[in-house]
Formats: C-alpha cells, sequence, structure tokens
C-alpha cells in the first residue's frame, strides 16, 4: 500500500534524525573512546568537508569530568573557522595542563573584533556568546584573541579537576 510505504519511510527519516541528534548531543565516540578521540574526530570531520586543512596536536587527556563542554566547544570553535571565519588552516590543540584540560583553536581566517559577541548574540547568533556563558557557569576559562584581518584564536580552560576525580 503506497500510504503505508510513504509512513514507512517518514517514521525511518525520523528516526535516522533522531540517532543524529542524539549523537550530536552526546557522542558515542565520548562514551567509548574519551575526549582526544572525539576531538580527532570532529577534525577529521571538518577535513573530509573540505572546509580547510586541520592541524591536530592532541594529548591524550583520558575522561575528564569536563569532557561535554570541552567537546562541545572544539565542535563549535571548528564550525565557527569555517564557517564564519573562512579559514584555510585551523591549528586545535589539546592538552591537560596541571588540574585543568586546555583546548586550543586558532585560524587564519577574517577574524572579527570580540567586543561585537554581546551584538552578534542579540542579532540571533548565540553559538560563541552561548559557549562563553556555558564555560563560565561550568567554572572554567575562555579567552577570545582575535582582530579583523589576523584570525581568531580562542583557549578554553576546564574547572579545575582534582586528581581523586579523574577518570
Amino acid at each position: 500500500d503506497p500510504a503505508l510505504d510513504a509512513v514507512h519511510s517518514a517514521l525511518q527519516q525520523t528516526a535516522a534524525l533522531l540517532r543524529s541528534v542524539v549523537t550530536e548531543l552526546h557522542p558515542q565516540v565520548l562514551a567509548q573512546l574519551g575526549l582526544t578521540a572525539g576531538v580527532r574526530e570532529l577534525a577529521r570531520q571538518v577535513e573530509s568537508r573540505g572546509q580547510g586543512e586541520v592541524i591536530a596536536d592532541l594529548e591524550e587527556v583520558g575522561k575528564p569530568e569536563s569532557e561535554p563542554l570541552i567537546y562541545r566547544a572544539a565542535r563549535e570553535l571548528l564550525a565557527n573557522a569555517g564557517k564564519h571565519a573562512h579559514a584555510t588552516v585551523v591549528t586545535i590543540r589539546l592538552a591537560r595542563v596541571g588540574d585543568r584540560v586546555v583546548l586550543t583553536v586558532a585560524d587564519d581566517g577574517v577574524g572579527f573584533d570580540p567586543s561585537l559577541v554581546a551584538d552578534r548574540v542579540a542579532a540571533g547568533h548565540i553559538g560563541l556568546g552561548s559557549l562563553l556563558v556555558r564555560v563560565d557557569a561550568m567554572g572554567g576559562d575562555m579567552d577570545v584573541d582575535s582582530a579583523p584581518g589576523r584570525g581568531t584564536t580562542v583557549t578554553v580552560t576546564s574547572p579545575p579537576e582534582p586528581a581523586s576525580v579523574r577518570r
């Protein structure tokens, strides 16, 4: 029956979309392999889409409590480098420094005036502003170094993570 075929097709598309959204919210690679593998996969995806060269310097950091925050930051910053900065080369670094995890994403893109982030949020572009709020709310730090015409470097530092709770 054509009507049942249409319903079946719609259900399959809905299930695929749901799987995609769930994976984006909490990628299986984080649960199975940890943050470093997850960030490596993000970098690979950016390159495979032809969004420029990604140079990855990724230290094994295990499964820190800040894993979801750092992963979301990496995803947002890599997306911004391609979508807004029009970067041709992006460098992403991940390392553990003392009791914190540090993510740095630098690009050779068009750059911007960081003081305009609040204006961009008011205009409906919430990505970077939302990331700033999330990092701050969790007790981490985020530094945005950029200027028009000279690219952007963003450093996200996780909240302190006592050795007793590192996974």
